[in-house]
């Protein structure tokens, strides 16, 4: 009897400490979910700009023969299960490790979705805001969040020159305005 109790008394202190801990944190729901609704010409087909930048393969990258090589260097035997380069390769494979994939996916940039992908919450900037997504005041806050991966201090490999006004042309996928 008192095993049982234990036992039940044990199981409710883990789920106790789940909860406690998950609660109030945004969750990822990964690429697939967001090119639901932006994916079309009227959105300003975010998904289909994402797919054509090298963000959508950078965690494929990590499997290369290049990848490898490099990894060897830094005494990583496996890039694709390693920390230190999918912070940057996948940075939410850590919260979500079945979004590994989407390397640097939507959430990357723009917070955790679970809490504003609704359609009532995304028409409503400031609800979408209060509710996880990441918007940034301009230019520098954008190239601030860029620097923190394309860094020429990275200690695991070189970095090529990152021009910004170049990488964010190529890159920037505004709504179109109505």
């Amino acid at each position: 009897m008192k095993k049982g109790l234990l036992k039940l008394l044990f199981v409710f202190v883990i789920l106790f400490t789940f909860v406690s801990f998950s609660y109030g944190q945004h969750q990822y729901i990964g690429v697939d979910k967001c090119k639901i609704c932006h994916k079309t010409e009227k959105s300003g087909n975010q998904y289909g700009k994402w797919m054509e930048s090298k963000h959508s393969k950078s965690f494929q990258a990590l499997s290369s023969d290049k990848a490898k090589e490099i990894g060897n260097k830094a005494g990583i035997s496996n890039p694709s299960e390693n920390e230190k380069c999918l912070s940057c390769h996948s940075p939410y494979a850590g919260a979500a490790p079945n979004l590994k994939a989407d390397g640097v996916g939507c959430e990357a940039c723009h917070g955790a979705g679970n809490d504003y992908k609704a359609m009532n919450v995304m028409k409503n900037r400031d609800l979408s805001i209060q509710n996880g997504l990441i918007v940034y005041a301009n230019e520098d806050a954008i190239k601030m969040h860029c620097l923190t991966c394309h860094k020429k201090d990275n200690s695991y490999h070189e970095v090529k020159e990152f021009d910004f006004k170049t990488s964010w042309t190529s890159i920037a996928h505004p709504v179109p305005s109505k």
